[in-house]
């Protein structure tokens, strides 16, 4: 179990590095607070780094969004290339709604999957063909973004702590709660990919040997 003292050593790492990188946002903004499992903290601070778009499915194609205006952040800390910062930013979705998030990381084989990446850990390791290509994957589950009355919502997140290697992911959005069927998740469909398409159009992360 991670002491006080670490926990308050990660907050200042991340309010440090985001410090700098504030910009006005259209969306609603949410206060920065321990995540549910103490380890990290979620981000609420607009997020400069790699921007990425938002593309449907790899499950269903014809969900609500607003995909000129969606996006989705990350960056790696100077200095810190063992953490991940990222932030998705949704525009007209379903208003007053939960949309589950998460990344998918892909492998060669299930054998290559992780107990976990930095201070989080998987739901699922599995292979899965979608899209037409079929692909070894590992999930992880990070939480929730809840949407304004317009459709809006900005959500941060911290992994802190990678252990070194190179990660090839992409960024997910489930079906939100008001779907009959969200109490499948987190094995429900996923709407929202960035940036797609299925283990094809990944992005690969980086994290060097200290």
């Amino acid at each position: 179990m991670r002491t006080h003292a670490l926990w308050i050593t990660e907050c200042f790492l991340v309010s440090v590095v985001l410090a700098a990188c504030r910009e006005p946002s259209t969306g609603p903004q949410e206060k920065e607070e321990p995540s549910q499992s103490g380890l990290a903290p979620r981000i609420s601070a607009a997020l400069s780094g790699s921007k990425l778009p938002w593309t449907p499915g790899w499950d269903e194609f014809d969900r609500q969004l607003d995909y000129a205006s969606s996006s989705l952040v990350y960056r790696q800390p100077p200095g810190h290339p063992s953490n991940l910062l990222f932030q998705y930013h949704l525009r007209g979705a379903n208003p007053n709604d939960r949309y589950p998030l998460g990344i998918h990381l892909f492998w060669t084989s299930t054998s290559q999957c992780v107990p976990k990446l930095g201070n989080k850990v998987p739901s699922n390791c599995d292979v899965a063909t979608r899209e037409g290509v079929t692909r070894a994957f590992e999930t992880f589950e990070l939480g929730s973004c809840s949407t304004d009355s317009d459709g809006n919502c900005d959500k941060g997140i911290a992994i802190v702590g990678i252990a070194p290697g190179v990660y090839e992911l992409e960024f997910n959005v489930r079906i939100p709660a008001s779907d009959p069927n969200s109490p499948t998740c987190p094995f429900c469909s996923v709407i929202f990919q960035s940036p797609g398409p299925y283990g094809a159009g990944t992005v690969f992360v980086t994290v060097p040997a200290k």
